[in-house]
This record gives structure tokens, sequence and C-alpha cells, in this order.
């Protein structure tokens, strides 16, 4: 997860978001508690993407984890 934020700091924001997205198969397999930080992460460059869409969904998933 420090490389994709180490990129999004220098501006390049899908090689980030493709790092986060690896970042999050990997805290799924291993169950890590911290997941619900990289989605905010993920959401946050989809938005700057201009993918509203997909930024929402990714904000919502922290609330699933809860239940």
């Amino acid at each position: 997860m420090t490389r994709g934020a180490i990129q999004y700091v220098k501006g390049e924001s899908y090689p980030s978001l493709k790092d986060y997205l690896e970042s999050e198969k990997l805290m799924i397999k291993y169950k890590s508690t911290k997941l619900g930080g990289l989605y905010t992460n993920i959401a946050m460059i989809y938005n700057e993407i201009s993918e509203e869409g997909l930024s929402a969904s990714y904000l919502k998933k922290p609330f699933r984890l809860l239940n």
C-alpha cells in the first residue's frame, strides 16, 4: 500500500490505483484490518479521475465490513 501512496503524492493517479487494487486482493486474502482505509484511498482516486460511480461504491465498502 505504501508504493500506491507514494505514487499518489507524486500525482501518478493511475499507477497508484493499480497498486491499491492489487493491495485490495492481498488484504482480502489475508483478512487485513486496514482494508477500510484502503477503500477510502481507492475511492479518492476514482473521484479524481471522474469515476464517481466507482468512487461511491468504494466509499460504501468500509460500512459493509462492519456487518
